[in-house]
């Protein structure tokens, strides 16, 4: 895969990632999220419909779990660490903990 394609990847994977966590995220009127507009992400990422089911479900699985993984990321931030993926789109490549700052 030659640098320039690769940076092209990078760039589309950021542009997703700032649609789904920064313009899609319904908020409250404190600003909190509640939600995502899977309108809109369907329409700018050109998704299927079953890959908008697939999202749905993996949020609302996240959500219940989420009480679990806040108490993992308190405890970790209160040691001084987080632990940070360092997953690559050709497979998972390990996690590491990195001092936070």
């Amino acid at each position: 895969m030659s640098a320039q394609v690769e940076e092209e990847e990078v760039e589309e994977s950021a542009e997703a990632l700032e649609l789904m966590f920064e313009e899609a995220v319904i908020k409250d009127e404190s600003g909190e999220p509640i939600g995502m507009d899977y309108d809109k992400i369907q329409e700018e990422l050109d998704v299927t419909d079953d890959e908008i089911e697939d999202m749905k479900a993996e949020i609302e699985e996240s959500e219940e779990s989420s009480t679990a993984c806040d108490c993992e990321v308190s405890k970790n931030l209160t040691m001084g660490f987080q632990t940070a993926s360092t997953d690559t789109p050709y497979g998972p490549a390990g996690n590491e903990a990195v001092r936070s700052v």
